[in-house]
């Protein structure tokens, strides 16, 4: 039996001030590199204009993050919207999570808006379709093109400080390089120590690799890192040497502790290196000398 007019669309009415329930979902690397906060704050928006949050709502809320990128999607069974927001290294994570809660609350809009005329369409009157003439098929339209991913983004820094070795202390200076957006996030360094002796000068260049793994804290961050690789040692001449190179195994690890100012973060860096000690003798006069453990303080400054 067909329902009157009237009261399909009281229906129409009641279904459509009903409260939507939606569900949050953040990727881990979301909640790494902007925080825990990010989801209270995208929640109390949700409620803001209505929305009911629940973790079993056919409405699905995702943000993730892909090198840099944030992609956000609303998805209700079939129907799927996204959107993406470049998310530069050093961005403010306060505005970043504002602006993360607003473009949510639009996606969930559509996608709620998406699911109305479905609605509005079954309660309209049944009327038979008029005969339409037959046409000719349409010409097959070319597929879109797959989304392209986004493009790789690097950290790159310096590090300018001291490196205590007993008997010494030398100035160093390094460059790194890093790829963010994972939990953990590859890292490579090179640079350079003037170690100047007694008897003799060396100069020694750090190679190394290895990872990092930055740790949210408010605004600022907490990023360990261990690094394996080679230290070249280059002498100069003395009174029974020419002068040449060595190479040595060098192991490190490092605790950085980095603010945002401007576009930079910039902090302090505490390391330690592991390498083999190494001496220039001239009979029992001792031209150049280094311990076999080395501890570092630099300043830290990345974009």
């Amino acid at each position: 039996m067909l329902m009157p007019p009237v009261l399909i669309g009281a229906l129409v009415l009641f279904l459509a001030g009903t409260q939507v329930s939606v569900q949050v979902d953040l990727s881990d690397a979301t909640r790494g590199r902007i925080g825990p906060h990010v989801r209270d704050l995208i929640e109390q928006r949700l409620r803001e204009e209505g929305f009911e949050i629940s973790p079993r709502a056919p409405l699905k809320l995702r943000v993730e993050e892909l090198h840099g990128t944030l992609r956000l999607s609303a998805s209700r069974g079939d129907e799927r919207f996204t959107r993406e927001v470049v998310a530069p290294e050093g961005s403010w994570k306060e505005e970043l999570s504002l602006e993360l809660a607003q473009r949510l609350t639009v996606l969930a809009h559509e996608a709620e808006a998406s699911a109305t005329p479905k609605l509005e369409a079954a309660a309209q009157p049944v009327v038979a379709p008029e005969p339409e003439p037959v046409a000719e098929a349409p010409a097959e339209e070319t597929p879109p093109a797959p989304p392209k991913d986004p493009p790789l983004h690097l950290t790159a820094g310096l590090r300018l400080g001291v490196l205590v070795r007993p008997p010494s202390v030398d100035p160093t200076l390094a460059f790194h390089g890093a790829i963010p957006g994972g939990l953990f996030e590859p890292v490579g360094l090179m640079g350079v120590t003037y170690a100047p002796g007694p008897g003799l000068t060396a100069w020694e260049v750090p190679l190394a690799v290895g990872v990092r793994l930055p740790i949210a804290l408010s605004s600022w961050r907490l990023t360990p890192e261990v690094l394996i690789g080679a230290r070249l040692h280059f002498f100069t001449a003395s009174a029974v040497d020419t002068g040449g190179a060595r190479v040595d195994f060098l192991g490190m690890a490092g605790l950085s502790l980095l603010a945002p100012v401007g576009p930079f973060k910039m902090g302090v860096r505490l390391g330690v290196d592991l390498a083999a000690g190494r001496e220039h003798l001239l009979g029992d006069e001792v031209l150049w000398s280094r311990g076999t453990v080395g501890f570092s303080a630099q300043l830290h400054v990345e974009r």
